[in-house]
């Protein structure tokens, strides 16, 4: 006979208790068992019989369980499922029947839910804190000063060109000035500022490095989890120079995070918190943006006809489609004569025909004749200041 799925669900509530706890909590439990193959006598005439069967068999294993649940070393709220599913399939075995258990649901009573969380979640959480706090205490090292702290964010699209990056750092200079440094970069445009800080506001984030422990953080071997999706990573990393500790003068910890506020979500938020109010407070002193002429570099950039090479070799003399004797190519078909381009001196002096100053890198003046400008990275009309309106870009000089 083919086989079947049997859904069953535990008459209840069921009671259980803890391991070490004298208390008594009831849930209401239900599951199914897949079937393959099975001796059809042994469980029943008719197949609503055998199903019917089956359903109190895995019933019964179930209550069986819960009844021992405290000689255990598990708990029902985080480990319930899995431990009564895979006992559930070895006791079908055990009965010559060959398939598997699952437990698709534990439900607590609202009684029991309150009273669990104060006396089994709340204690496990605590001691659970404890031992982590104790593993970091042991891994903190004496350090030099703190030289810079970043924080880098990447987003990962599913389609080429749809990635995206910005960071965040703060750098103690050789000359005792704070810099702030900031980046945004996506498929089209480059944003790039630098501010200076006054000592009270670093101050703050040199606190927070050693209140948080970060560099003791990144020797602990936490495990982040796998995101397949679109998502973004986040990425902390502190410097330290430990000359005077006997150590390196460029002495890095990396804290890679995983998915952006899924391991380290408060320090994240914090750290940011932090930055931005590092931004706020500091004097810019440079604010610079750039068009990426190129968003997909190696991939759109290359001549594809070169890929295609008959002989394996890249930028071979002979078209393919020549080297199939199919057609002959005019080498100069298709070119088109380069129009003569307007000349221009950048404030620097610099002679420029194209967009861009070729010494200094400042965009070619847009202004018209009202006063008014339109931005180069976003195409905003109408600007009367020194930046975008819309999207924050400098001025042309």
């Amino acid at each position: 006979m083919p086989g079947f799925i049997a859904r069953f669900e535990v008459p209840g509530p069921l009671r259980f208790k803890e391991k070490d706890c004298n208390l008594v909590f009831q849930v209401s439990v239900n599951g199914a068992i897949y079937v393959d193959f099975y001796d059809e006598a042994t469980f029943g005439e008719t197949r609503n019989e055998q199903i019917e069967n089956m359903k109190k068999l895995a019933s019964d294993k179930v209550i069986e369980d819960m009844a021992h649940w405290h000689e255990g070393d598990k708990l029902m709220l985080f480990d319930g499922r899995d431990v009564l599913g895979d006992s559930l399939t070895v006791y079908l075995r055990e009965k010559g029947i060959t398939g598997s258990g699952r437990i698709d649901e534990i439900k607590f009573t609202p009684e029991s839910e309150a009273l669990y969380h104060e006396n089994i979640i709340e204690p496990y959480n605590k001691k659970r804190s404890e031992e982590f706090n104790q593993r970091l205490d042991a891994a903190v090292e004496p350090h030099g000063p703190l030289r810079s702290v970043s924080y880098i964010l990447n987003t990962h699209g599913m389609m080429a060109g749809t990635n995206s990056g910005s960071s965040y750092s703060l750098e103690w200079k050789k000359d005792n000035s704070i810099i702030y440094h900031t980046t945004s970069s996506s498929s089209s445009i480059y944003f790039e500022r630098d501010y200076k800080i006054k000592p009270e506001i670093a101050q703050k984030m040199i606190d927070f490095v050693e209140k948080r422990k970060i560099a003791a953080l990144t020797k602990l071997g936490i495990e982040t989890p796998l995101v397949y999706d679109n998502f973004t990573s986040a990425t902390i990393v502190v410097t330290y120079d430990d000359t005077s500790v006997g150590g390196e003068s460029h002495n890095a910890y990396t804290l890679q995070c995983g998915a952006s506020k899924m391991t380290f979500r408060e320090i994240e938020e914090d750290i940011g918190a932090l930055f931005k109010e590092i931004e706020e407070s500091g004097e810019c002193i440079k604010n610079e943006s750039r068009e990426n002429q190129n968003p997909f570099p190696g991939i759109m950039g290359m001549n594809m006809m070169n890929m295609i090479d008959m002989q394996g070799q890249p930028g071979h003399e002979q078209r393919p489609v020549e080297m199939m004797g199919l057609v002959q190519c005019d080498p100069d078909a298709g070119k088109v004569e380069p129009k003569t381009q307007e000349k221009w001196i950048c404030k620097c002096g610099a002679e420029n025909t194209g967009n861009f100053c070729c010494e200094c890198g400042n965009p070619k003046s847009v202004a018209s004749e009202d006063g008014t400008w339109a931005c180069r990275f976003c195409n905003t009309a109408g600007n009367r200041g020194n930046f975008c309106a819309c999207c924050g870009s400098p001025k042309p000089k």
